[in-house]
C-alpha cells in the first residue's frame, strides 16, 4: 500500500470510530504509520537497487559481446574425407634383407 492510501484507510477508520474512541488506539495507529513508511522506503531503495543491477548487466553483456567479436576463433578442420573409393595405402612390398646392407654385411645408411 502506498503511503496516501494508507493514511486515507487511517482517517476513515477515525472518522468512523470518533476522536473519543480513536483517541484510544492513536498509539498503536501510530506504529503501523511508522512500519508502513520504513517498509515503502525499504522496498524504494530495493528497487533501486535491482533497476542499477539490471543496468549494470546490460553494460556488462555489451562489453563481452564486444570483446567475445574481437577475439579470433581457431578454424576447426575437418579430416579431409575422399570423395570417391581412393587407395589410401600404397602396396606393400616384401622386405629384402639385401636392401638393407652392403657388399661388406654393414647396414646402409
Amino acid at each position: 500500500m502506498q503511503n496516501k492510501e494508507f493514511q486515507d484507510s487511517i482517517n476513515k477508520i477515525t472518522e468512523k470510530l470518533g476522536q473519543e474512541a480513536s483517541g484510544l488506539i492513536l498509539d498503536d495507529l501510530g506504529i503501523l504509520l511508522a512500519d508502513n513508511l520504513n517498509m515503502n522506503k525499504e522496498i524504494e531503495q530495493k528497487d533501486n537497487t535491482i533497476a542499477d543491477y539490471k543496468q549494470r548487466n546490460e553494460k556488462l553483456l555489451e562489453t563481452n559481446s564486444g570483446l567475445f567479436q574481437q577475439i579470433a576463433m581457431a578454424k576447426e578442420t575437418a579430416p579431409e574425407i575422399p570423395l570417391y573409393n581412393e587407395p589410401t595405402q600404397t602396396e606393400k612390398k616384401p622386405f629384402d634383407f639385401r636392401e638393407a646392407f652392403d657388399e661388406y654385411g654393414n647396414f646402409k645408411k
